[in-house]
């Protein structure tokens, strides 16, 4: 089975997301300054949302294609997936400083 990222590139993709001193994200500018291979700032953001929300992968995506309006998407979680959102967070982890 191949991957279509690297652990590498993944790792490289939440440490440039970690840098951000905002809070709001700017995945246009990620895009052009990223170490990935991934210059398409929505292809960005849809890994990220798939490793921090379990949110499914594009088989394909426009070149084009512009970042999601998080503000309409951001807060789509019920109370109980948020809790365990969380919770998953935290088990993940535990034991670290």
């Amino acid at each position: 089975m191949a991957f279509r990222y690297s652990p590498t590139k993944v790792l490289e993709l939440l440490g440039e997301v970690a840098q951000v001193p905002d809070v709001k994200i700017d995945w246009n500018e990620l895009g052009k300054k990223t170490s990935t291979v991934i210059s398409n700032a929505r292809e960005y953001q849809m890994l990220w949302r798939h490793l921090a929300y379990r949110d499914a992968l594009a088989d394909g995506l426009d070149n084009g294609a512009e970042p999601l309006d998080l503000i309409n998407i951001e807060n789509n979680f019920s109370p109980e997936e948020e809790a365990k959102v969380h919770a998953e967070y935290d088990w993940a982890f535990e034991g670290f400083p």
